[in-house]
């Protein structure tokens, strides 16, 4: 497990660095995967491929197609109808005024399902957005709701994806060798972790923030301001 923290903390340090946006589960697990297998070998004198539970690992690589196409499709859907309904139209922002709402309702809606499955216990909704707001302010702090809510959502994952064997390792530790099923994950270890993320997200996530916010495609609350 100590091999797999390190190889997965060297490369995601270096992909950091150069501001690539790759993916902390999937560096966890590949490194996982190989640890499993040159373990085995070394273990055992035999080949070490059994040792890897191959319906789990290609479940997680299927993630690698589905999440781009189903977040693209999503994306592409959610903003065609902003561009019928609103950007489109003759009188923009009166038409924002009149379906903002119900878009305001499916972020909350969205946040309201985070909170559910993540464990947030207290959030606040989107509440009032001012009558002379334009409406690139107004899709902005719909903007800032969603990144508030899928940082979370991805924080929570990847605190997962770094403390996981490392909570693996304790709680054999603890248990004097046998190996559970389920084991609690004590508070110091999440603590670690989370500590852990913030610190890289402060040092080098501006990096990947430029990428993915300039490098990609330039990202702006209404499309007409970049394009």
């Amino acid at each position: 497990m100590l091999a797999s923290l390190l190889a997965a903390a060297t490369w995601l340090l270096i992909a950091s660095s150069l501001g690539w946006p790759v993916s902390t589960t999937h560096s966890i697990v590949g490194a996982i995967v190989s640890f499993g297998i040159v373990g085995a070998i070394v273990s055992f004198g035999a080949v070490g491929v059994g040792a890897v539970a191959w319906d789990k690992v290609i479940k997680i690589m299927m993630s690698c197609v589905e999440s781009p196409v189903l977040a693209g499709t999503l994306a592409m859907i959610i903003f065609k109808s902003l561009q019928a309904l609103v950007i489109d139209t003759k009188d923009p922002l009166a038409n924002a005024k009149k379906y903002l709402p119900f878009y305001a309702f499916f972020v909350d809606f969205i946040i309201a399902l985070v909170t559910l499955f993540k464990g947030l216990k207290h959030i606040e909704s989107l509440k009032y957005i001012s009558k002379d707001a334009s409406l690139s302010v107004m899709i902005a702090v719909l903007m800032v709701i969603i990144a508030s809510a899928m940082a979370f959502a991805h924080g929570s994952n990847d605190v997962a994806n770094a403390i996981d064997p490392l909570a693996a390792v304790y709680s054999i530790v603890e248990a004097g060798g046998d190996i559970a099923s389920k084991s609690v994950v004590p508070s110091w270890v999440l603590l670690v972790g989370g500590g852990g993320i913030v610190f890289v997200l402060v040092t080098y996530g501006f990096k990947v923030m430029k990428t993915i916010g300039k490098g990609i495609t330039e990202l702006t609350p209404s499309p007409w301001l970049c394009c």
